[in-house]
């Protein structure tokens, strides 16, 4: 878990396990304030810091509440509490009808352990003054050694909309206009080219595979860009429904409304709100229209 000062809104994120089923395709996820996937190249980054601390040098030995104030330990700038853990796999031999040899892989944790890494202010050099667990040792550590010290959620939290395969989904329904656009599949894995391994279908005619490889490409180009300016009201612009196969992970909603010139609001089923582009919500639905008209899709 993340907090200190420098958060307005805290936030904790762990390891994927097993039961996390198929919605989750990095090794971390965000458990708060959203349960949500990480940006891997960043939750990397932190992870690494926290199992690798060091410290350049102590300045002080059994701190008073006056000497935490003075290196602002008393309200801590920002605040890390880990938990550490040896994992190990175990594997079970299972009976498959399908294989006779697959094997389920599970992991055990075993001699795990809770830290607090607290910061405060900086000395003249910008180092960040430090305690770790209830020591009582102020240290100083180098600003570069916490890439996390300033992390918020925004920046942890994976960009894309959703991470959906192609290949798991039962159906894509997009509402604009006051119309459903309802694209349903069928998936032929043994197929031996890959439109032959999908088809597409609206209201019962086939559509072209290979074009909507690539307006769903368009769809997964709507990325967050921040917090939301605006607080979205009223009935939603659009409406992106993502259906999954049975099995496959859950249903993904997510609504936009109209807020600037320049971006959307967009709101997930769990009520988080936040930015994205008008253009690549634009390009989305122009190509969408020029999909069902048979006309070719263009990338600007």
């Amino acid at each position: 878990k993340l907090s200190g000062s420098v958060r307005s809104t805290p936030f904790s994120f762990r390891m994927t396990t097993s039961e996390d089923g198929k919605d989750f395709l990095t090794n971390y996820i965000i458990t708060s304030p959203y349960l949500q996937s990480t940006d891997s190249n960043v939750i990397s980054k932190i992870t690494a810091s926290q199992t690798s601390l060091s410290a350049q040098k102590v300045v002080m030995v059994n701190p008073s509440d006056e000497d935490l104030e003075k290196f602002g330990l008393k309200t801590p700038y920002s605040v890390a509490e880990i938990s550490v853990a040896v994992k190990t796999k175990e594997e079970s031999e299972e009976s498959s009808e399908s294989s006779g040899s697959d094997k389920d892989v599970k992991y055990r944790y075993y001699n795990v352990r809770q830290h607090v890494i607290t910061l405060g202010g900086k000395d003249d050099d910008g180092n960040y003054y430090c305690m770790v667990d209830d020591v009582p040792l102020v240290y100083v550590i180098s600003a570069d050694s916490v890439p996390w010290a300033t992390s918020q959620y925004d920046d942890v939290v994976v960009k894309m909309l959703f991470m959906k395969d192609i290949t798991s989904l039962d159906s894509v329904t997009i509402t604009a206009s006051g119309k459903d656009n309802v694209f349903h599949f069928e998936h032929f894995p043994d197929a031996e080219n890959a439109d032959g391994k999908l088809k597409v279908t609206v209201d019962g005619e086939v559509y072209p595979t290979g074009d909507f490889r690539t307006l769903y490409q368009f769809l997964m180009k709507i990325t967050r860009l921040g917090p939301a300016e605006v607080e979205p009201s009223g009935d939603p612009f659009m409406t992106i429904r993502i259906t999954p196969s049975e099995d496959m992970g859950e249903e993904i909603v997510v609504e936009f409304y109209e807020a600037s010139g320049t971006s959307y609001t967009c709101r997930l089923q769990s009520g988080e709100t936040f930015r994205v582009s008008s253009v690549t919500v634009t390009n989305m639905l122009k190509n969408m229209e020029r999909y069902l008209n048979g006309e070719e899709l263009v990338h600007n």
